[in-house]
């Protein structure tokens, strides 16, 4: 059931198109586009799991499989790497989500260029 989570982000594009050009030609090019490589990259990340770990190390640990990943290849200390990553990404996220509520209920609060979205 958490493999849902994977495509939740696809819904974000939907936000970004008013801000295009051409929505409908990008997101006809973009969309299939996505879905083709990050379903490359989701099931070369499953099989980098099942060959990093063993069943049991993944059945077992109470770990993210990444974690695992992580700690076999490239050795216990990166572990923390691969938390700060996810921080990160998610710090991303919420900042990303927070422009956007911002923006369109203060137009005249001046942003720096790169969190404004472009002119019309």
């Amino acid at each position: 059931m958490q493999v849902i989570w994977s495509y939740v982000g696809f819904s974000n594009a939907n936000y970004a198109l008013a801000e295009m050009d051409r929505p409908a030609r990008t997101l006809r090019i973009a969309g299939p586009l996505a879905i083709a490589v990050v379903t490359v990259f989701y099931l070369a990340a499953n099989f980098a799991y099942l060959f990093a770990a063993t069943k049991e190390e993944i059945t077992g640990s109470g770990r993210l499989v990444a974690s695992l990943l992580f700690r076999n290849v490239w050795g216990p200390n990166t572990e923390r790497i691969l938390s700060a990553f996810v921080a990160m990404s998610a710090l991303g996220n919420v900042l990303s989500v927070v422009r956007r509520l911002i923006h369109p209920h203060c137009p005249r609060v001046d942003l720096p260029p790169s969190l404004s979205p472009k002119a019309e």
